[in-house]
């Protein structure tokens, strides 16, 4: 006969699930940690991550906080050059495969 209680075991079980919150956290540093990687990997291979913004007359040069914060618009529609674009492409898909894997996380 074992000394368990459906009370202990049901405690256990919530201190060890996440909040939907908490997941989210989780997911986004996740999400921030794996673009920078890719980022840091990219400028020290010499990419350029230069894009030309529909409507602007010049590139920019994409850093790392427009990585994290703006570039969503369309890498490969911008890019000036095809490392640059396959290189912020794979940082869309990283971002987009955290959420996902927090959202199902977070359903459980």
């Amino acid at each position: 006969m074992g000394t368990d209680s459906p009370t202990a075991s049901t405690d256990l079980e919530t201190t060890r699930s996440r909040s939907p919150r908490r997941e989210a956290g989780i997911g986004a540093v996740a999400a921030t940690a794996a673009n920078v990687a890719v980022w840091a990997a990219g400028r020290a291979a010499d990419v350029s991550f230069l894009v030309t913004p529909v409507g602007a007359k010049a590139p920019t040069q994409v850093g790392i906080v427009l990585v994290a914060a703006v570039s969503a618009g369309g890498p490969l529609s911008t890019a000036e050059d095809t490392s640059t674009g396959v290189l912020l492409a794979a940082m869309h898909l990283l971002t987009g495969a955290a959420f996902a894997i927090t959202a199902s996380r977070a359903r459980r």
